[in-house]
């Protein structure tokens, strides 16, 4: 039986997903806070969309979208030394 992994090494692992996918994805490298700032509206939206027709599937698919854009953005300010994801939780 798999055990079950806490939120703190979920994140985590998450987090470095995302840190790895930055470094070694093309489409992920070149990204910048104004160039991916479209898509975050775009997914606030999709999960108001969501909220509003009580698809709790749904809801649950653009909130992770939302995550990868907060995480997304702090590893960007992170790399500009400006601020880390610890910062922002």
């Amino acid at each position: 039986m798999k055990k079950k992994q806490s939120i703190e090494s979920l994140f985590a692992e998450y987090i470095e997903v995302v840190r790895k996918l930055r470094k070694e994805c093309p489409w992920d490298r070149e990204q910048t806070h104004q160039s991916i700032r479209h898509s975050l509206i775009e997914e606030a939206y999709e999960v108001v969309e969501a909220i509003d027709h009580k698809d709790l599937d749904d809801l649950k698919l653009e909130l992770g979208d939302l995550l990868l854009h907060v995480v997304l953005h702090s590893i960007i300010a992170e790399e500009e030394s400006a601020f880390t994801i610890e910062n922002v939780v």
